[in-house]
């Protein structure tokens, strides 16, 4: 974080120094393009250069939403996923930060002997319901999106 501080104050000034993963995308993102990353962020935090952005929301009602989501995971689990995650945590271990997002977390329990694969899958469904509602709630406070269903055409100007 002092690194931080010294490349991108402003970045520095809105990063917890605890978020370890921030701070180092930033610092790369300095080294590679020489540029602090607060001059990426555009409007809204200083940066008029940066045309702002046309925010586009796609909504489905929640069951529906939900159905998708259970045919993903199910369309996932009988195309490898399993097997998949097995292979990365035999390369990798259990401690890959990869391996502690929704649906590996699950299925490296049942890996692990911990939980059954029926279990897993029903686990990996509900978190992944849990998370679509919360990324529903942090998106609707922003009021610049544009919701649409995927059925809506865009309006022609």
């Amino acid at each position: 974080h002092r690194e931080l501080q010294k490349v991108d104050p402003v970045a520095a000034g809105k990063i917890p120094s605890k978020n370890r993963q921030r701070i180092i995308r930033a610092l790369e993102v300095f080294q590679v393009t020489g540029k602090p990353i607060s001059e990426f962020w555009g409007e809204g935090r200083g940066d008029s250069r940066i045309a702002p952005a046309l925010k586009i929301g796609l909504t489905l009602p929640r069951d529906e939403l939900n159905r998708r989501i259970d045919e993903r995971i199910d369309r996932m689990i009988g195309q490898g996923w399993i097997e998949e995650t097995g292979l990365l945590l035999k390369k990798w271990g259990d401690e890959a930060p990869g391996l502690r997002l929704i649906g590996y977390k699950e299925i490296v329990d049942h890996l692990q002997g911990k939980i059954s694969q029926k279990i897993a899958i029903d686990l990996i469904k509900t978190h992944t319901h849990q998370y679509a509602k919360r990324q529903l709630t942090w998106f609707k406070r922003d009021s610049e999106i544009r919701w649409l269903t995927p059925e809506q055409e865009e309006e022609k100007s």
